[in-house]
C-alpha cells in the first residue's frame, strides 16, 4: 500500500511539473508571437552599382551555398504591345534561350545544365526576368551567356516560327484545354477594362502570332 501511494504521488507531481512547463510553453509562444517594438533586421549586405552602358546591378553575398544565381529583369513586358499585336514578348523570352551569334540551337541551355545549374524565365505585365543558379567557379559562364543573348540573340523567321510553334502548344496545354484555364486571363480583363495594356492576356493570343510573318 505504501509503495503504490509513493507512485501515486510520484504520478501527480510529475502531472504537475508537466502542466507547469506546458503553461510556461504556451506563455512563451504567445509572448513570441506578439508584434516586435522594433522592426525586424535582415543582414542583406546589398551594393548597388550603375555600369557605363546604363546597366543597374544590384549584388548581395551569401557563402552559404557554393553557387551563384542570377537575375537579369527587362523593363518590358505585355503591357507595350498593341491591340492584335499580343504575344510577342512572351515570344522573346522564348527566342533569348535559343541561337545566338556565338551558340546554336540549345547550347544554351546545355552549357549551364551540364554544369550543375538551372536556369527559367516568367513575362509578366510589366516585366521580363531570366534567372540562372550555377557552381560559384562558372559566375563568369553565367554572365557571359547573359550578355551574350543579350547583344546577339539570333530573331530570324526560322528560330521565330519554332518558337511560335512551341508557344501555341503551351496555350493549348495551359489555358485552352486545362479547367477554368481562361478565367485568370478574363478576371484580369473585367478588372482592367477599358485599358489594353493591362486588360490583355501576358500569352497573347494565338492567331495573333499566326498572322506575324515577321519580327519588325
Amino acid at each position: 500500500l505504501t509503495l503504490l501511494r509513493h507512485r501515486a504521488h510520484f504520478a501527480l507531481a510529475s502531472a504537475v511539473c508537466l502542466l507547469s512547463l506546458s503553461s510556461l510553453a504556451a506563455a512563451d509562444v504567445k509572448k513570441s508571437s506578439g508584434p516586435s517594438d522594433s522592426p525586424l533586421a535582415l543582414p542583406l549586405g546589398m551594393e548597388r552599382v550603375t555600369l557605363d552602358n546604363g546597366l543597374r546591378v544590384v549584388m548581395n553575398v551569401d557563402r552559404t551555398s557554393p553557387t551563384v544565381a542570377i537575375a537579369v529583369t527587362y523593363d518590358v513586358g505585355s503591357r507595350n504591345e498593341d491591340p492584335g499585336k499580343t504575344g510577342f514578348a512572351h515570344t522573346f523570352e522564348h527566342l533569348m534561350f535559343g541561337a545566338t551569334t556565338n551558340l546554336v540551337e540549345g547550347q544554351f541551355e546545355a552549357l549551364v545544365v551540364g554544369r550543375g545549374g538551372f536556369l527559367t524565365a516568367v513575362t509578366a505585365v510589366d516585366r521580363t526576368a531570366y534567372y540562372m543558379v550555377v557552381p560559384e567557379n562558372e559566375l563568369a559562364l553565367g554572365l557571359w551567356l547573359e550578355a551574350e543573348r543579350m547583344r546577339f540573340i539570333d530573331v530570324s523567321a526560322g528560330s521565330f516560327e519554332a518558337e511560335r510553334k512551341v508557344i501555341e502548344e503551351e496555350y493549348r496545354l495551359r489555358i485552352a484545354n486545362a479547367p477554368y484555364g481562361r478565367a485568370y486571363w478574363r478576371v484580369q480583363e473585367l478588372a482592367f477594362d477599358g485599358c489594353f495594356a493591362y486588360s490583355h492576356a501576358t500569352p497573347g493570343a494565338p492567331e495573333d502570332l499566326a498572322r506575324a510573318d515577321k519580327l519588325a
